[in-house]
């Protein structure tokens, strides 16, 4: 599951590498700002698919409340903390669960619990209302393996992500992604699948390449970008969609 009013952008870099801390877009009725720290930097494209992991954890967890209830049941409401176990993370991302993985996995954490999302609204080309937020709250590592590397986790689920799924009367934010998603290897494909995920289902989108460059979030010029976009499209076949 994604969040999908965060699919008609990237917040997170695309590249694995890259370390500026600040990704500013400027759209028709808002401005966003996704900002990392300076010990951690941005989250990356890979990094977000623990938020991935996390938004569908909630989203299997309010089902099965939903049915409870209609059982006539009083169940509790999911909470705000998970436990995922890594090797669980790296199923569902379909990666290998080689040691670099494990090691990788609380680099990744760090950024995303540093990565924060700024939004202001505008109404007529004046500040309206300003929100910010994170990609995960607190967490820790509850237990290690024999080798040291991570085993189980905890993470605080933010409130805004908690609010989208649980709160919001019965109709969360949320959309369904494919799993083979997390086949897609270069971070512009995974940029175009959201965009093209948001869409479905709902007649036509289009982007000009430009307005692509822009909610990619790529440090490239345009030039260059472009570039990087002919060759995905030359090099990958079509993945399917939901």
């Amino acid at each position: 599951k994604d969040d999908v009013n965060l699919m008609d952008l990237s917040p997170f870099s695309l590249s694995k590498n890259r370390r500026t801390h600040t990704i500013r877009y400027e759209l028709k009725d808002s401005v966003v700002t996704v900002a990392g720290t300076a010990e951690y930097g941005l989250a990356t494209v890979f990094d977000y698919d623990i938020f991935l992991h996390m938004v569908s954890y909630l989203a299997e967890e309010y089902r099965r409340y939903k049915n409870e209830e209609s059982r006539g049941r009083r169940p509790d409401l999911p909470t705000r903390m998970y436990r995922p176990n890594a090797a669980h993370i790296l199923k569902f991302c379909r990666r290998s669960s080689g040691g670099r993985q494990y090691k990788d996995l609380e680099a990744a954490l760090d950024r995303l619990k540093g990565t924060q999302i700024k939004i202001v609204n505008l109404s007529g080309g004046k500040r309206r209302e300003a929100l910010g937020v994170s990609l995960i709250e607190n967490y820790k590592v509850v237990s290690t393996t024999t080798t040291g590397h991570v085993d189980e986790i905890e993470i605080e689920i933010p409130k805004w992500v908690y609010d989208n799924v649980v709160r919001d009367k019965g109709h969360p934010h949320i959309l369904t992604i494919n799993p083979d998603y997390f086949l897609i290897s270069q971070g512009i494909g995974r940029v175009i699948y959201r965009l093209a995920r948001k869409a479905a289902g709902k007649g036509q989108a289009r982007y000009s390449m430009n307005e692509l460059h822009k909610r990619s979030g790529s440090s490239q010029a345009l030039p260059q970008f472009r570039q990087m976009v002919g060759q995905f499209v030359a090099s990958t076949k079509m993945f399917p969609m939901p």
